[in-house]
């Protein structure tokens, strides 16, 4: 699996140093999405690359803004509400992280929650220490209450049999799940696990495209571009299909449309 960079961070701070972090924003949320379409492109569609990258930028937008906007909000000061208002010093309770924040409120029943603290665990990200058993049993749970990331993370769990024994049928059942709510990426994945022939995977790969998954989008370019899964050869429909797979970061997609003629 690729190793993300981690040239990020000195990215953004780089821009602050030249241009002044409060009007930056938008410079520091490209250069952050620039070194993650690089990563995305280095992985040739591993499945578990793409996810540690998914992770590795999910909070992108929010060290921006701390990073080039207005900083985080400041806590109340001990012994103050926001209103003004006296407190106790029993009231004045820590910060908690985000990943705290996440695991109370996935024991509480928050799909999204489950399937943020699963991915941080099964990748030991964020100060969790790496579980893939834990992970992907949390990626179920998330599933389970309707998380259509959580169905797709949990599919590629059991894709790849990492954290649970390797199981193809189940799999594609949660990549069946996560296609239904939206997630381009579970259409992709359950397409390519797919024969070669088989109508479904093209219309799969279609409809993964058309909810903007870039890998979706290269798969049913291929098709396309050579004739030989069940499509006809049709070059200029392959070429668009790629511009737009380019246009979502996918660098391969990009170095392909310029060998074309």
């Amino acid at each position: 699996m690729i190793k993300i960079q981690t040239t990020v961070f000195a990215a953004l701070l780089s821009l602050c140093a030249a241009s002044g972090c409060k009007s930056k924003l938008e410079k520091c949320m490209n250069a952050c999405d620039k070194i993650k379409a690089e990563d995305q492109a280095a992985c040739a569609g591993n499945a578990s690359c793409l996810a540690s990258i998914e992770m590795s930028f999910a909070s992108c937008s929010n060290i921006c803004e701390m990073a080039m906007g207005d900083g985080p909000k400041r806590p109340p000061s001990a012994g103050a509400d926001t209103s003004g208002r006296k407190l106790s010093p029993e009231s004045s309770l820590p910060t908690q992280s985000a990943a705290d924040r996440d695991e109370q409120a996935c024991e509480a029943g928050n799909a999204e929650a489950c399937a943020n603290a699963g991915s941080r665990i099964f990748l030991g990200r964020e100060g969790r220490s790496k579980d893939e058993a834990k992970g992907a049993t949390l990626q179920k749970k998330a599933c389970e209450l309707g998380s259509a990331f959580g169905c797709e993370m949990y599919g590629r769990a059991l894709d790849d049999g990492r954290g649970l024994p390797k199981d193809i049928p189940a799999a594609n059942s949660a990549f069946t799940k996560a296609c239904d709510m939206k997630a381009g990426g579970g259409c992709r994945s359950l397409g390519l696990n797919l024969p070669t022939r088989d109508p479904k995977r093209i219309a799969l790969l279609e409809k993964a495209c058309e909810l903007d998954d870039g890998l979706g989008c290269i798969g049913i370019a291929a098709a396309y571009l050579h004739g030989d899964q069940g499509t006809r050869k049709d070059l200029a429909k392959a070429k668009t299909l790629l511009q737009k797979a380019c246009t979502l970061g996918q660098k391969s997609a990009c170095e392909k449309l310029r060998e074309l003629p």
